[in-house]
């Protein structure tokens, strides 16, 4: 090989290798959707604890983007605002416990089996009495007639699902829209005290519910051909300049 086909081998291999370089780089990014109920007297039915989502090719995520995983979450807190529990014996002291917790239920027209994985993971970070686990006073003796105020101050307690990965990708990679949220059902219960108890309890609640978008994004086919271009330029500069020199 003499010294001119020589250096255009080398030129050719300088001006080629920058286009694979740049081709290459996938990057990650994600696309956040979020609704979030205001503060709403319990219980929460109908669609009050519900949001409307995008599916991923209609959430704004860029040309060449692709869907590489979905993470949904419900959190929702339940407050106490006010509880008084009387014993009705106005004979007689009485010993009960007073029990107040939620349930939550997840609704929509989410996959079907995401909404039972939401709901499952509800379940097992819930309390012991219920997926929201609002006040349990344990035995407490009454006098006759008496009341006893727990609360105010408020009472918080809170249900999370935690970040669910959904079960496939593939009915969010789409178009248009769906709905996920939850309701709530909040249960009183006493423990004893042979039928004399009664409470006055005031509840509400917010919630948050949060659909995630992981993707990658391949460069526009524009940016990787200008990037290429402006690399053979450097390199075309540098081989004049050896060959000046």
């Amino acid at each position: 090989m003499n010294r001119t086909s020589l250096t255009g081998f080398r030129l050719s291999f300088l001006l080629l290798s920058p286009i694979i370089l740049i081709a290459a780089p996938l990057h990650a990014a994600q696309v956040v959707q979020t609704f979030s109920m205001p503060l709403t007297p319990t219980d929460i039915t109908g669609s009050l604890g519900t949001g409307t989502f995008d599916y991923f090719q209609s959430s704004g995520a860029p040309f060449g983007a692709v869907l590489t995983s979905v993470g949904l979450r419900i959190e929702v807190t339940e407050t106490l605002q006010s509880l008084s529990v009387t014993n009705n014996d106005a004979n007689n002291s009485q010993t009960f416990s007073y029990i107040s917790y939620s349930n939550l239920g997840v609704v929509g027209t989410a996959p079907n089996v995401d909404k039972a994985s939401l709901d499952f993971q509800l379940f097992l970070n819930g309390g012991i009495n219920g997926d929201i686990d609002l006040i349990d006073t344990g035995p407490v003796l009454y006098g006759a007639g008496q009341t006893i105020n727990y609360a105010p101050p408020a009472i918080n307690a809170t249900g999370d699902s935690g970040l669910v990965g959904a079960n496939s990708i593939v009915p969010y990679d789409t178009t248009g829209s769906f709905t996920l949220g939850f309701t709530t059902t909040t249960f009183q219960a006493f423990v004893g005290g042979g039928g004399n108890g009664s409470n006055n309890q005031s509840t509400d609640a917010v919630g948050t519910v949060t659909v995630i978008y992981n993707y990658t994004v391949v460069p526009e086919p524009s940016s990787v051909a200008l990037g290429a271009l402006g690399a053979c330029g450097l390199a075309l500069v540098g081989w004049r300049r050896r060959r000046n020199g």
